[in-house]
């Protein structure tokens, strides 16, 4: 998981991390572990993610299923 694109991507909806996890419908310390790569996003949220920021496949695939 790209972590520096994600994040870049939740700035850019301006919205704070605290305030988007609210968005996703997790706490703060759940998106935390899932952006360190402690634990990992599930298929639904990732579908959530998608569609809060508006991403393109490109960006899907970038962020979540890269090296």
């Amino acid at each position: 998981m790209n972590k520096n694109k994600l994040l870049g991507k939740i700035k850019e909806h301006g919205t704070t991390l605290e305030q988007f996890a609210l968005e996703l419908g997790i706490s703060l310390s759940a998106i935390r572990r899932k952006i360190n790569g402690s634990t990992q996003f599930n298929r639904v949220e990732i579908e959530k993610i998608c569609d809060l920021l508006n991403l393109t496949n490109e960006e899907l695939l970038e962020i979540f299923f890269s090296d």
